[in-house]
């Protein structure tokens, strides 16, 4: 039975465990150069198996929203070269979504799930608003190789180490879900094994 908390060989790409953040459009880039929030707010996460960015978009045709950063400028590059740097100088994985506004698409169902994973043999993720135990099941069933979360990675940058000691999670305010500053982006402390015995 695998473990959520194992270690996993993404195409030759260790892994230090099988939760991956999702791609989130947090909306806080105001001139489509990945700034050093963004650096701070990709590190913070890295505890992550994976870190899967928000979508960049591939062209300047290709922005669907405000305040999202793109990746086909030389800033652009450099903008994500700094935060790829500094997500694996915290030891972290990182890859990064490339867009150009298309529509997204919701497995919902199980038989579905069971049924992709029936057809295709390679490295399946699945999403789908997880806790510890869920993601573990998904796991331990066969449905996916790594669990993706999303809205928990918001407010819990240590969400890995939250979920392995079953410490509890954080709430965002879901004002806090877009645009804005770095309030609600990078400021969400880490649970401590101090929090925790005084809980």
């Amino acid at each position: 039975m695998s473990s959520l908390f194992e270690s996993y060989d993404l195409a030759g790409q260790q892994l230090s465990n099988r939760i991956v953040m999702a791609p989130m459009t947090r909306a806080r880039v105001k001139d489509t150069v990945p700034s050093a929030d963004m650096a701070n707010y990709y590190a913070q996460r890295a505890g992550a198996g994976l870190i899967i960015t928000e979508s960049a978009q591939v062209s300047a045709q290709g922005r669907g929203y405000l305040y999202t950063p793109g990746i086909h400028t030389p800033a652009q590059i450099e903008g994500w070269k700094r935060v790829t740097d500094a997500v694996h100088q915290a030891g972290g994985r990182i890859v990064i979504q490339l867009w150009h506004d298309l529509h997204a698409s919701h497995l919902g169902t199980p038989e579905f799930q069971k049924a992709i994973r029936a057809a295709y043999c390679g490295t399946l993720l699945l999403s789908g608003g997880f806790n510890h135990l869920t993601a573990q099941q998904a796991i331990d069933d066969g449905l996916a190789d790594l669990a993706v979360f999303g809205r928990p990675f918001i407010a819990n940058p240590d969400l890995v180490d939250r979920l392995r000691h079953g410490w509890p999670l954080a709430d965002a305010g879901r004002e806090a879900f877009y645009g804005g500053g770095s309030q609600g982006y990078i400021d969400y402390p880490a649970y401590s094994s101090r929090d925790a015995q005084q809980a």
